[in-house]
């Protein structure tokens, strides 16, 4: 229920600053925070001129996880986190990797790589500091404007 109600409001953003509401940091995460905002309003702003001659409306960016699956049992480190993002608007795309505990329903999200632009596609990600257990892994897309997400949970 908790990720279905985060789903839809992750997919409804529209602003940065409730973008970065939604990732669930506090306030030890201010700098990183802020230099996300600003690389959200930056990228929106170049996308929307580059959509200034288009009749299609702004659309949010598809996402797929690709790895790690739903349900792998992961213990090598780094752990190699790949997927696939498209826009149907072709705008530039930016992302951010996060994961919580699954135990922990009302946790906030740790973010694993902070919100980056372009969209690089993969991650390596360190889990040595890991504990055994469930973790649900989320990637966050952004055309600076409209955002969606995808999840893999995971087994360490």
């Amino acid at each position: 229920m908790n990720r279905t109600i985060f789903s839809i409001f992750s997919a409804m953003i529209l602003t940065g600053s409730l973008f970065l509401a939604a990732c669930g940091g506090d306030s030890q995460d201010q700098p990183q925070a802020q230099q996300s905002q600003q690389a959200l309003q930056n990228l929106d702003a170049e996308n929307q001129k580059n959509r200034a001659n288009q009749t299609l409306p702004n659309v949010p960016p598809q996402i797929t996880i690709i790895s790690p699956s739903t349900g792998s049992s992961v213990s090598a480190s780094p752990l190699a986190v790949s997927w696939t993002a498209t826009d149907q608007n072709n705008d530039k795309l930016g992302v951010e990797v996060q994961y919580r505990v699954v135990a922990d329903t009302m946790g906030a999200y740790q973010s694993v790589m902070p919100f980056t632009t372009p969209d690089p596609k993969n991650f390596s990600w360190n889990i040595n500091s890991l504990s055994a257990g469930d973790y649900e892994l989320m990637v966050k897309v952004s055309d600076g404007s409209l955002s969606n997400v995808a999840f893999s949970r995971i087994k360490k």
